[in-house]
């Protein structure tokens, strides 16, 4: 991979995306919903049957940090092939996704690479424009992302869910986030309530000061920083983070996209397809970890400690996908406000991957 060439930083003309009349999303109940189809929007001239845009544009994307996870969105935004050739700039602005959907639900931004959370949830009931249109890596068979717990409360034993019973863990995302569905599904496995169970909400550095320091007994910790809980010895992997295929994050998008401006968001998941498609399958980390450490501004010993993630193709997303969120938020009574779990075409709105997987051949 060469990474000067493939990747060098484009300057695109900007187009607003908030604030336009738009067309309709996931959510809307307007009577012409069709003209958000991408034959449409073809037809209308406003992108080519390759989501080729016709007037360049910017596409503002919320995440967290740059980090592993979110390479491909990095490289979006240091102007990889499939986005320049669309027409298309990407912008990102840091912040975690709990912050990012009320934004995204009055258009301030266009979208997040985050995962799904429970204020998303509540906000796609109470009518608002917001919608899951592809998913993100996959974490890998061998990886260790996951649960680690303190060796010394342990007591020499094979870690058991039981254990967490009466007990402190660290979430980023608190019992709010994708975190908690492997979390949730163990406990009720155990016979151990949720509620006797404090999930502590708190950065995966705070995470790692308090495995060292005994304030938690377990944390949710992602690779690589994994590796430092490892050497450190304080605590040991515990448990997957995810069940195998399920997709560790996601990609949403807000009204801008769904409604205002559709055609930016055929072009965003058609240019992460090819993305994916043509850069990030098999072990696509080896052997470039100097590249993504300049890309993230990341340590390059920490990459090559990685296991490489997947990103399956054709785009998809699970079956039940919105409901296994909703079950698993149900195990606590205070986090959905409502009572009739959503539906899948309520919480995704898949015309973007399905374009996408057809524009490849996938």
């Amino acid at each position: 991979m060469n990474a000067r060439k493939a990747f060098a930083v484009i300057a695109i003309g900007a187009l607003a995306l908030t604030g336009c009349a738009g067309q309709p999303g996931a959510n809307s109940d307007d009577d012409d919903a069709a003209t958000g189809t991408a034959e449409q929007l073809i037809a209308d001239g406003v992108m080519n049957e390759e989501a080729v845009l016709a007037e360049p544009a910017t596409i503002t994307i919320a995440t967290a940090a740059p980090t592993a996870f979110t390479i491909p969105l990095y490289m979006a935004e240091a102007g990889y092939d499939s986005f320049k050739r669309r027409n298309l700039t990407v912008k990102i602005e840091n912040m975690p996704g709990v912050d990012s959907y009320p934004l995204m639900a009055t258009g301030q931004l266009d979208g997040n690479y985050s995962a799904p959370d429970v204020g998303m949830f509540n906000s796609i009931n109470s009518g608002i424009d917001l919608a899951v249109v592809a998913p993100t890596q996959i974490q890998a068979e061998d990886a260790v992302d996951g649960l680690y717990c303190r060796v010394d409360e342990m007591g020499g034993k094979e870690f058991s869910w039981e254990m967490l019973k009466g007990k402190k863990i660290g979430s980023s995302q608190s019992n709010r986030g994708v975190s908690m569905i492997q979390i949730a599904e163990n406990l009720e496995k155990a016979g151990v309530p949720v509620d006797e169970v404090e999930v502590v909400q708190m950065s995966t550095s705070d995470q790692v000061a308090a495995l060292e320091n005994g304030a938690l007994f377990c944390g949710l910790i992602q690779e690589p920083i994994t590796a430092v809980v490892e050497e450190a010895g304080h605590a040991t992997f515990a448990a997957r983070q995810m069940e195998i295929g399920f997709p560790n994050g996601s990609v949403a998008f807000g009204k801008s996209i769904l409604r205002d401006n559709p055609e930016v968001g055929f072009a965003f998941v058609a240019a992460l397809a090819e993305l994916y498609q043509n850069e990030l399958q098999g072990e696509w980390l080896r052997g470039n970890e100097a590249y993504f450490a300049e890309l993230l501004d990341q340590p390059q010993d920490a990459l090559e400690k990685m296991t490489t993630p997947t990103y399956a193709l054709p785009l998809a997303l699970p079956e039940g996908y919105a409901a296994t969120f909703d079950r698993t938020w149900r195990n606590w009574d205070d986090l959905l406000q409502y009572e009739e779990p959503l539906e899948e075409s309520q919480v995704i709105d898949d015309r973007f991957m399905t374009f996408a997987n057809e524009l490849l051949g996938l």
